[in-house]
C-alpha cells in the first residue's frame, strides 16, 4: 500500500578534517534521499476484516484526508484547511481526555475512535500477524496507547488529537495522509482512522543535511538525485525556488528523474551558482546554443576526479506530447560517456546514479565496464541501520565488468559513503568504500524551513477529502465481488475517455493508461483527477482513418470494470478507448480502414498515429482541455443527482443569513427551516448519502458508455463510380424483349456510371439503411451520311430499405461479424423504357438470415422473396430465393479488392409469362488503388448472367475495364 509520490536524493562530497589512515586522499559521501513516502500499511487486514460478512462491521463510508504529524503523534487539521506549520502555535491549547488504544507498525498508525469495540484490535491484530490471512503489514504491528485530546481552532472549529504520552518536542507538524472508515458496529458509530507515518518531502532533511555538513570542511560537490515533477507542473514550486533549494545547499550536480526532465530543459541555460544538471540518455530535440542538460559531470575533491553519470527512465509515453528532449539507449549513452571521462577526462573514479529498473540497471552494468560505484534508491523499504566496509587490492589492476560496491539510499534518511585513494603512478588506486547508515540523522529534522512548505501545499492539494468529483469507488460497483476502496487506473481512464467523447463530439477517444499517482483511496477529489490527466490536457479534435485508429486500437485495454487488472502501465503502453468496443465495432459496425472517422486524442498520439499522412484542413481541427471537458461532464452528473461539495454546506452553516454561491436556493430554504446546526448538518448529511448513491449510479453507467448507444444517423455515398470497359454479350437476340439493358445490349466499347447512396441509422440492436442505387450508360453513334444508331448499356433504378437486427456476434474466423435476421423492401425499375419493351415496375419484398458488418465481410446472406410484378397489366406475384455477398479486403498498401454478388432463383408458378426469369446472377468486382484524395482509380470486372424461364438459352454480359470511383460519409446527426 506504500507508493511514492516525489523523489529527492542528494550525495554531499566532503573532504574530510584530517587525513584518512588508510589512504592518501579521501572524499566523503553524504547521501540523502528526500523522496516523499507513505505506507498505510494496517489498511490491509482493516480491509480483509471489512471485506468479511460475518465481522459484524457494516462500512458507511471511506475518505482520504490529511492530518499532521509529530513524531509517533497524530491530529486532524480545520476544515478550512491550514499549513501545518500552523499546529505549533496551538499545542498549548489541546485539551488531554484520556488514553485510547491504538495499533501501530513502523509506517502506520490505526486508532478507532471513538472506542466502541476493543475486540476489532484483537481481530486486526492477529490478520496482520497471520501472513496467511491475506491482511500481513509491511511492519510489525504492536499496540500503542494514545493520549486522547481536542483542539480548538480560531474560528471555532474543534478537531481531534491523537498524541505520543510523553512531552511534545521541538519538531514542526508535518502533513500526512489518513485513510478514515466510517463503520456501525451493532448500534454504534466509531471511525477508523489509519495514518500514515510520512517519510521525506522537499525540504525534510534541510536542518539535518547543514547539520552534518558543519562536521566537514566545505563540501565541494552535492549530487541531487531528484523528482520534482509533481511539484513544479502544478504551480508549487517555481524554478527560482529550485535554484535557491540548491544554492542553500551547495548543490554542484543534479542527476533528475525522467518525469523531471520536462521542466529541467525548460529552464533555460544556467545561471551563475547553478548546478550541473546531468542526464545521461536524454537527448535534446534543439543543440543549438548551451543546454541545460548535460551528459556528465566531473568534480575534483581533494585531489580526486570524481565522474558522474546519471540514467533516466523515458517520460515520453507518460506526457504525451512534444517534449524539448527524448531519451535514447542507456547503454549507448552510458559507454560513450563512461569512454570520454576515461580517456579525455582522465577521472579516477566514475559514479552512476541510475533511475532506471533493476533489469534495465542490470543490462547496463552487463555491458558497460568501468563503472566504479553504482547508486540505486531503495526508497520503499523499511530503514536499518548499519555499517559496510570494503578493502580493495589491486582494483585498478584489470579491467572492471562491475562496480566495486551498490549503495541503495533509504527514503527519508541519511547515508555516508566514505572513499580512499592511493597514489599509484599516474592513477589513484581506490583502496577502501565503507557505507554507514543511522537513525540519528532523522532526530535532527526540525521541517521548519521554507522548503518543506512546498511538501504541505502538496500533500494539503492532492490529499484533501474537499471538492470531490468522483464518488467511493465501492458504490460505483457495489457488486463487485470485493468492496473497491480505491480506483484502477484502467476505470479512471476509461471514465475520463467516455466523458471526453461526449463532451468533443467526437466519434473516438483514446487515453494513455498511467499509474494513478496517490492511493486514489475513496472519492477522488478534483485537483487529484486534473493532476491524473494533465499529462494528456492538451487535447486534439480532427479525422483520422480507421486504419490509422486501428494503430491505437492493438494496444487497447478493453479490460471489465471495475478493473482487477495487475497490468504494469509503467511498462506497458495501453489505451482507454471510447466510442470502439473490443470487436472493433464502432455503433454496431466493423470499423472501415478507408472511412473517415472524429477522433479526440491527446496532441502528441494523433502526431504519431496520423505521421506520413497529410494534414488535416485548419477548420477539421479544433483543441480542448482533457480536464476542463471531463470536469464539466462529471459537474454535469453531479448536478443531475444533487451532488454538492461539502464546502458549500460549510459556508452556508458559517453565515446563514449570506447569499451561498453554488447552492441550489430550494436547498438553502429547507436548510432555513433548521435552525439547529446540528439539525442541519444530519438532514444534509442524509441528502448527500442519497444523491451520492444517485451519482454513483450514473458514475457507473458513465464507465460502462465505452460504445456510441445512441442513434447515429448517416448518408453514405457508398460509391459514385464511372466505368470505362468492354462489353461481351451473349445471345441478345433472345432477350429483346426483356426490360433490362444489360441482356439486351450490343458487344462493343461502354462506358456507365453507377451511384449507391444510402442514409443509414444505427441503434445498439438495430441498423436500417435506405438507399437509392442508379446505373445508366448509352452509346450514341452518328455515321456520315447515315442514321444516328443509340444503343443502351445500362439502365437500373432502385430504392430498398433494409432493417437488420443484431441477434449474435460471431468469432473466430469470422471475428467481428454480426449475424442477425432481416427484412428488405425495394421498388426495382428503371430510367427509360426500351423500344417496344413496357416501363419496369416490380415491388420486392425479401427476409431472412445475414451476417454483416464484419471487418471485410460486410453482407453474406440467405432469403425468401416475393416479387409483385406491375410491369404488366394485371400485375401478378413471384416467388423466389435469393442469397448475396459483399466484401471489401484491403491489399497491401491502400489498396483494397471489393467484390459484390447476387443470386435468385424463381420458383415455377401457374402465371408464367414469357419475360420472366428462371434465374439471374450478378457479380462484380474491382481493385482501388488511391489516385487522389478519396478519388480511387483500379480493374474492374463484371457478369451479369440470366435464363428466361422460356427461353432455351441463358444471356449473358461481360464487362472488363477500368472504374474511377468516389466514396464520402456525411454524419449530419452524429
Amino acid at each position: 500500500m506504500g507508493y511514492r509520490n516525489a523523489f529527492l536524493l542528494g550525495i554531499c562530497l566532503a573532504l574530510l578534517p584530517q587525513a584518512a589512515a588508510a589512504g592518501e586522499f579521501s572524499a566523503r559521501l553524504l547521501c540523502f534521499d528526500d523522496s516523499i513516502y507513505f505506507s498505510q500499511d494496517l489498511r490491509k487486514p482493516l480491509e480483509k476484516l471489512l471485506s468479511d460478512p460475518d465481522s459484524g462491521i457494516k462500512l458507511e463510508r471511506v475518505e482520504e484526508r490529511t492530518a499532521y504529524y509529530k513524531q509517533g503523534s497524530f491530529a486532524w487539521p480545520p476544515q478550512g484547511g491550514a499549513p501545518a506549520v500552523e499546529m505549533r502555535g496551538h499545542e498549548g491549547d489541546i485539551r488531554r481526555q484520556g488514553r485510547t488504544p491504538g495499533l501501530e507498525t513502523s509506517w502506520s498508525a490505526l486508532i478507532q475512535h471513538p472506542m466502541v469495540s476493543p475486540e476489532l484490535n484483537a481481530k486486526l491484530r492477529a490478520l496482520a500477524a497471520d501472513p496467511a490471512s491475506g491482511g500481513g503489514t509491511q511492519g510489525q504491528i504492536s499496540e500503542s496507547d494514545f493520549e486522547l485530546g481536542s483542539i480548538w481552532w480560531p474560528d471555532g472549529e474543534s478537531a481531534a488529537v491523537f498524541l505520543k504520552p510523553g512531552k511534545l518536542n521541538q519538531q514542526q507538524w508535518v502533513r500526512t495522509t489518513a485513510v478514515s472508515y466510517h463503520v456501525r458496529i451493532g448500534s454504534a458509530h466509531t471511525v477508523l482512522t489509519v495514518f500514515a507515518k510520512p517519510r521525506g518531502g522537499m525540504g525534510a532533511q534541510y536542518d539535518s543535511i547543514r547539520e552534518r555538513l558543519t562536521e566537514y570542511y566545505q563540501p565541494t560537490a552535492i549530487v541531487n538525485f531528484s523528482s520534482i515533477a509533481e511539484y513544479a507542473e502544478n504551480g508549487i514550486i517555481s524554478t527560482d525556488t529550485l535554484r535557491a533549494y540548491w544554492k542553500d545547499l551547495g548543490v554542484g550536480v543534479v542527476a533528475p528523474s525522467g518525469l523531471d526532465l520536462k521542466t529541467l530543459f525548460s529552464m533555460g541555460a544556467a545561471q551563475p551558482g547553478d548546478p550541473a544538471v546531468i542526464c545521461t540518455n536524454a537527448q535534446p530535440s534543439d543543440d543549438a546554443g548551451p543546454q541545460p542538460v548535460a551528459k556528465y559531470a566531473v568534480r575534483e575533491v581533494d585531489g580526486i576526479r570524481l565522474g558522474f553519470i546519471a540514467l533516466a527512465e523515458d517520460p515520453a509515453a507518460y506526457y504525451q506530447e512534444q517534449l524539448p528532449f527524448r531519451v535514447v539507449s542507456p547503454i549507448a549513452a552510458a559507454t560513450e560517456a563512461v569512454r570520454r571521462l576515461r580517456d579525455e577526462e582522465k577521472t579516477d573514479f566514475i559514479v552512476a546514479l541510475s533511475r532506471l529498473d533493476n533489469d534495465e540497471t542490470d543490462s547496463v552494468l552487463a555491458s558497460v565496464p568501468n563503472i566504479d560505484l553504482l547508486l540505486t534508491a531503495d526508497g520503499q523499504t523499511r530503514f536499518s541501520s548499519k555499517t559496510v566496509k570494503m578493502e580493495l587490492q589491486s582494483w585498478r589492476r584489470d579491467r572492471q565488468q562491475y562496480p566495486v560496491y551498490t549503495a541503495q539510499i533509504k527514503t527519508g534518511r541519511l547515508s555516508e559513503l566514505l572513499l580512499e585513494f592511493n597514489q599509484s603512478g599516474e592513477l589513484k588506486e581506490p583502496v577502501l568504500v565503507e557505507e554507514k547508515n543511522t537513525d540519528d540523522y532523522a532526530q535532527e529534522d526540525l521541517f521548519d524551513n521554507k522548503y518543506y512548505r512546498a511538501t504541505d501545499a502538496y500533500l494539503d492539494r492532492f490529499f484533501s477529502s474537499s471538492d470531490p468529483v468522483l464518488p467511493e469507488p465501492r458504490l460505483v460497483w457495489p457488486q463487485a465481488p470485493q468492496a473497491r476502496y480505491a480506483y484502477h487506473p484502467l476505470e479512471i481512464y476509461t471514465i475520463a475517455a467516455n466523458a471526453l467523447r461526449e463532451e468533443s463530439g467526437a466519434e473516438i477517444t483514446a487515453l494513455r493508461i498511467l499509474p494513478l499517482s496517490g492511493s486514489g483511496t475513496g472519492a477522488v477529489t478534483r485537483p487529484r483527477l486534473t493532476y491524473w490527466l494533465h499529462s494528456q490536457n492538451d487535447i486534439v479534435v480532427a479525422p483520422l482513418t480507421g486504419a490509422q485508429v486501428s494503430k491505437i486500437l492493438s494496444q487497447a485495454d478493453f479490460g471489465a470494470l471495475p478493473s482487477n487488472s495487475e497490468t504494469d502501465y509503467d511498462a506497458s503502453e495501453r489505451y482507454a478507448v471510447s466510442g470502439v468496443d473490443k470487436d472493433r465495432k464502432i455503433y454496431g459496425s466493423a470499423l472501415s480502414s478507408s472511412e473517415i472517422y472524429t477522433v479526440a486524442l491527446p496532441k502528441n498520439l494523433y502526431r504519431k498515429v496520423s505521421a506520413g499522412s497529410p494534414p488535416p484542413a485548419p477548420d477539421k481541427v479544433k483543441s480542448m482541455s482533457l480536464s476542463d471537458a471531463v470536469s464539466q461532464r462529471l459537474a454535469a452528473e453531479s448536478g443531475k443527482a444533487g451532488y454538492y461539495s461539502d464546502a458549500l454546506f460549510a459556508a452556508y452553516i458559517s453565515s446563514r443569513t449570506a447569499p451561498a454561491p453554488g447552492l441550489p436556493a430550494a436547498v438553502k430554504s429547507e436548510l432555513d427551516q433548521l435552525s439547529d446546526d446540528s439539525i442541519a448538518a444530519t438532514q444534509w448529511r442524509q441528502w448527500q448519502e442519497q444523491s451520492q448513491g444517485r451519482l454513483a449510479a450514473a458514475i457507473a453507467a458513465l464507465a460502462d458508455d465505452r460504445t456510441i448507444t445512441k442513434t447515429v444517423w448517416r448518408i453514405n455515398l457508398r460509391e459514385l463510380t464511372f466505368i470505362f470497359s468492354r462489353t461481351y454479350v451473349k445471345n441478345p437476340n433472345l432477350y429483346a424483349d426483356f426490360s433490362d439493358a444489360r441482356i439486351r445490349a450490343d458487344s462493343q466499347m461502354t462506358m456507365k456510371g453507377v451511384m449507391r447512396l444510402y442514409a443509414e441509422s444505427y441503434t445498439t440492436n438495430f441498423r436500417n439503411d435506405a438507399g437509392i442505387i442508379a446505373e445508366y450508360g448509352k452509346l450514341r453513334v452518328s455515321p456520315v451520311n447515315a442514321d444516328e444508331v443509340e444503343s443502351e448499356t445500362a439502365d437500373r433504378l432502385q430504392f430498398v430499405d433494409d432493417y437488420m437486427y443484431r441477434w449474435k456476434q460471431l468469432h473466430g474466423r469470422l471475428e467481428g461479424v454480426t449475424m442477425g435476421p432481416f427484412l428488405s423492401l425495394g421498388y426495382d425499375t428503371e430510367f427509360t423504357a426500351a423500344n417496344n419493351t413496357p416501363f419496369k415496375k416490380i415491388v420486392r419484398g425479401k427476409g431472412g438470415m445475414k451476417l454483416f458488418d464484419g471487418p471485410w465481410l460486410k453482407s453474406l446472406y440467405a432469403a425468401a422473396v416475393v416479387e409483385e410484378d406491375f410491369t404488366y397489366s394485371p400485375s401478378y406475384s413471384k416467388y423466389a430465393w435469393e442469397t448475396g455477398y459483399e466484401v471489401r479486403i484491403p491489399l497491401q498498401g491502400k489498396t483494397v479488392f471489393s467484390s459484390i454478388g447476387t443470386y435468385r432463383n424463381f420458383f415455377s408458378g401457374a402465371n408464367t409469362r414469357p419475360t420472366d426469369y428462371q434465374y439471374e446472377l450478378e457479380l462484380s468486382g474491382r481493385i482501388d488503388s488511391e489516385f487522389i484524395g478519396s478519388v480511387k482509380v483500379g480493374p474492374y470486372f463484371e457478369l451479369y448472367r440470366a435464363k428466361g424461364k422460356l427461353v432455351p438459352e441463358a444471356g449473358e454480359n461481360l464487362k472488363f475495364g477500368i472504374s474511377v470511383s468516389y466514396a464520402f460519409i456525411s454524419k449530419p446527426l452524429f
